[in-house]
């Protein structure tokens, strides 16, 4: 796991409303918090297992490790921006397909629920090619909390 930025001191604050942004690569996670404007922090996890279940503890620990050290609960963010690496229905916020021998049990699992269990929080679901939560674009985050899967 490796961190972006130092631990903060102070309480975070941000004028644009804070958010979770989740990546699920094929064989990477990277969990940051943000602004609506910039990366605040973020971790990545370089390898991740075979199981989208399994992968998904790690973001949970994760990202309550940011919003830790950023003092901040999640009831103090507007939702959660999960981009994942196969193809999901944004409206459902479910996975229809995965890539092969990758996140075999993804489209059994309710997204949605889990975001409500683990932080309370609406989920909005991308394709990581439309997700800007990534090693490559770190600066660039797009929350679209309109339409937010419920």
């Amino acid at each position: 796991m490796r961190t972006s930025s130092p631990r903060h001191d102070d309480r975070v604050s941000a004028p644009h409303g804070l958010g979770i942004a989740v990546e699920v690569g094929g064989g990477h996670a990277t969990c940051a918090l943000v602004d609506g404007v910039r990366v605040i922090d973020k971790r990545l996890v370089e390898e991740v297992g075979s199981q989208l279940a399994t992968t998904l503890e790690t973001v949970e620990v994760l990202v309550r490790s940011l919003l830790d050290d950023a003092r901040v609960a999640p009831a103090d963010c507007s939702g959660v921006s999960l981009g994942f690496c196969g193809i999901v229905d944004a409206g459902s916020g479910r996975v229809v397909a995965v890539p092969q021998g990758k996140f075999e049990d993804a489209p059994e699992l309710d997204l949605v629920g889990w975001s409500r269990r683990a932080f309370g929080l609406p989920l909005q679901l991308e394709n990581t090619t439309m997700s800007r939560c990534s090693r490559s674009a770190p600066e660039l985050v797009v929350l679209p909390w309109s339409g937010v899967a419920s």
